[in-house]
């Protein structure tokens, strides 16, 4: 049985990390921000760090999903 390779893996994979480096950058930006978000939007800390956590969790599932 011989095992099939796929010519545009590599691209793929290259796709895959820009995407998720664009995804941590632009999560990673938040918290500097968090100031001026409640001068126009009044929430708690526990509220932002839910907003925080709901990223984290909505990146599961638009994980890949390997065969």
């Amino acid at each position: 049985m011989e095992e099939q390779t796929y010519p545009f893996r590599w691209v793929v994979l290259a796709l895959m990390f820009l995407s998720l480096f664009a995804a941590t950058i632009a999560m990673q930006c938040m918290p500097p921000l968090f100031s001026e978000i409640t001068e126009q939007i009044p929430l708690t800390k526990a509220q932002m760090g839910t907003i925080m956590g709901v990223i984290t969790l909505a990146s599961l599932f638009f994980a890949v999903i390997d065969r």
